[in-house]
């Protein structure tokens, strides 16, 4: 799969989520995918994945095994959340005990749908849109968080779920 099909689902999928939050104001997490035949299928996820850690990671286990047995080329994990930016540094994150203030706790939160892309040829972005008085705007985190060259290491427990997949194919073999 070259890029531009990568393009290609990531706008439709962008455009199919934006359209329903615009609608309902609220849309639950998906998992979004193009099998090895080309077949497209979205499969909404466990609001229970997204509760703890623990939950978290055997969510994330489970769809590691989904992209595995179906032999996803590309997926999309979309979620609603909340996130903080600060530009003031890490000080305005953290509470009088110095501990990081979790983004749905903090006074300052805002609301954002967040999509994490990821193709079988090792491509992946992430793009989050801020959800501002029922209008959805891209965030743009600026030029300082992606450094010299602008590019941004994405990390998290929702990136590089097909790479994790393929190694899953691998040790079973």
């Amino acid at each position: 799969m070259g890029q531009e099909k990568f393009d290609e689902f990531k706008l439709k999928i962008l455009k199919h989520v934006t359209d329903k939050w615009m609608e309902y104001k609220e849309y639950p997490p998906h998992l979004f995918f193009i099998n090895e035949n080309g077949g497209r299928k979205s499969l909404p996820l466990p609001m229970e994945g997204f509760h703890c850690p623990e939950s978290k990671e055997a969510l994330v286990a489970m769809i590691v095994d989904m992209l595995s047995i179906i032999k996803a080329q590309m997926y999309c994990v979309t979620t609603e959340g909340w996130m903080v930016a600060s530009k003031d540094g890490e000080a305005k994150l953290k509470d009088e005990n110095g501990e990081f203030i979790r983004p749905s706790q903090h006074p300052d939160k805002q609301e954002v749908l967040t999509f994490m892309f990821e193709s079988i040829n090792g491509d992946s972005d992430m793009m989050t849109l801020l959800n501002n008085n029922g209008k959805l705007s891209p965030h743009n985190p600026g030029p300082e968080v992606g450094g010299e060259g602008g590019d941004i290491k994405l990390k998290g427990l929702f990136t590089g779920l097909l790479k994790k997949s393929r190694e899953n194919d691998k040790n079973s073999e």
